[in-house]
């Protein structure tokens, strides 16, 4: 999976080729895997075929131009609970390396489509809410210039360094990637994983001398009552555990009441090693 994350991008073009029986099969069988986050709230997942939908109602969909070359589409949805949007990230993002390791391509969707529509389309059971979707589909060779022109404004390949992101014992104390030792893929892994117009809004305190990681949201703020970088925070926790789980470095998710939080920090979970 360490592969799978360091190759994964967005694809938003893809080449038109129709999936079969058989490779829906294996698709269906991806979204059954992951489901259950390190907080314990459940992610189901559907497979959705919107090929026998005109354009109008895939323009209404907000899918038609924004992604072209497939009408297969997956979504995600979750009940509201604690930290359900940490699980939620973790759930999908496993499920997007997944596909990806099947030689499908994939696209986080949290904001660029119409929600009520897909919502109809997935049937909603009670308080359910759907988050994001993914189109699938085999990869076209040449991108679109519409995706060109998001991929730049989304800033797509750039991440931050990693002093920005990773510290030692407090946040002014830069982790350098030697002192890092058998972590050192992990946290790059981490480094690597998707966000909102590449924000990466994670940060991480490693103790000293003792391999625990402490996981924080740089930005706490609440929209709808949501924190919209809890997501991303899922995302980057799902990444460090695969890389982990590779290297065999041993540990668990664990949540610590002592930890030190900054003040525009919002802890979210601890690795200990």
């Amino acid at each position: 999976m360490i592969g799978v994350i360091k190759k994964r991008i967005s694809v938003r073009t893809y080449s038109g080729e129709i999936l079969d029986r058989k490779e829906k099969k294996r698709i269906n069988k991806a979204l059954r895997i992951n489901t259950r986050g390190p907080f314990g709230n459940r992610v189901r997942f559907r497979l959705l075929d919107l090929s026998g939908l005109e354009k109008k109602e895939l323009w209404r969909l907000g899918t038609y131009g924004f992604i072209r070359g497939t009408s297969l589409f997956f979504g995600g949805v979750i009940r509201p609970g604690p930290r359900c949007m940490v699980d939620y990230g973790y759930c999908f993002e496993r499920t997007i390396l997944e596909l990806t390791r099947l030689g499908l391509g994939t696209c986080w969707m949290a904001l660029t489509f119409n929600k009520k529509g897909f919502q109809e389309k997935i049937g909603l059971k009670g308080n359910e809410i759907l988050p994001a979707i993914s189109p699938i589909g085999y990869p076209d060779r040449k991108r679109s210039l519409l995706e060109k022109l998001t991929r730049f404004m989304a800033r797509a390949g750039v991440r931050k360094a990693w002093a920005e992101v990773f510290f030692e014992g407090k946040p002014d104390q830069p982790l350098l990637e030697k002192k890092a030792g058998r972590y050192r893929i992990p946290l790059e892994c981490v480094r690597l994983a998707p966000s909102g117009i590449n924000i990466q809004p994670w940060r991480v305190i490693k103790e000293v001398n003792k391999p625990v990681f402490h996981f924080f949201a740089r930005d706490n703020a609440v929209f709808l009552g949501i924190k919209p970088h809890s997501m991303e925070l899922g995302i980057a926790m799902c990444h460090f555990e695969l890389a982990c789980e590779e290297l065999r470095l041993k540990g668990k998710w664990k949540e610590i009441k002592d930890v030190v939080r900054p003040a525009s920090w919002d802890y979210i979970i601890s690795w200990a090693g």
